[in-house]
């Protein structure tokens, strides 16, 4: 009967100069597909913008249309207004679901290091706790038990926890401020997440950089517990 592995089973090291894929590899893989999703998000900025303008044009036009007599432009003008204000809340509704997108792309990019982490476990014990890497406590108590630092230490890391708050009101209280953002960020509570306050460039920033130092520091980590990687290949 095969014994079972403990739950720090010395994992398999990625290469024999590190126990992670390439720090500079996953950081680069990272900053790609979060400038693709920077690129959809202004895939739909730019559609609002043209849409918008065609229809202040249009209204323009309307106005100086001598065919037209003043009721009907009115009222064409309240049917344009209409949709103006259709297009602010979609505008609204994609700047916030886009939050919601960084924050879950971080998530996944950060499973990616525990899979290497957990590599060495049962698959069992691995499925196990890969499901608590989504929970932002047991994220933060994996990362001490299994790579001994503390995530608030990580760069950017008030920045991720802003906008996990930000997903969480999204995903949960219909883009509202909760309590905890409140706590964050001084935003009234209990009111619609103003979207100018909401930056998105630099929070896509910060989940980049937080990536890239969580992988420095877990590399660094896994080497002190377990050794010069090429050993462990042998």
């Amino acid at each position: 009967m095969p014994t079972k592995r403990k739950p720090n089973a010395t994992p398999r090291p990625f290469s024999e100069s590190s126990w992670l894929p390439w720090p500079d590899m996953l950081s680069a893989g990272v900053r790609i597909r979060f400038k693709i999703l920077a690129e959809l998000y202004e895939l739909i900025e730019d559609a609002i913008a043209s849409r918008t303008a065609d229809i202040e044009k249009t209204y323009r036009a309307a106005e100086t249309d001598s065919c037209r007599d003043r009721n009907e432009v009115e009222e064409y003008g309240e049917y344009l207004a209409e949709e103006l204000h259709q297009l602010e809340d979609i505008k609204r509704e994609a700047s916030l679901l886009h939050a919601v997108s960084l924050y879950h792309r971080l998530e996944n990019e950060l499973k990616t290091i525990f899979a290497w982490r957990f590599n060495g476990l049962a698959d069992p014990q691995k499925k196990h706790l890969m499901w608590r890497v989504h929970n932002w406590k047991d994220f933060q108590k994996l990362t001490k038990t299994h790579f001994s630092f503390d995530v608030a230490s990580v760069a950017h890391f008030h920045a991720v926890n802003k906008l996990r708050c930000i997903a969480n009101a999204v995903k949960h209280k219909q883009g509202n401020v909760t309590r905890e953002l409140h706590g964050l960020t001084g935003w009234p509570p209990n009111r619609p997440i103003e979207v100018a306050n909401v930056d998105l460039k630099r929070l896509r920033e910060a989940c980049v950089r937080f990536f890239s130092d969580f992988s420095e520091k877990a590399e660094r980590s896994m080497e002190k517990m377990f050794g010069n990687p090429a050993k462990a290949r042998k």
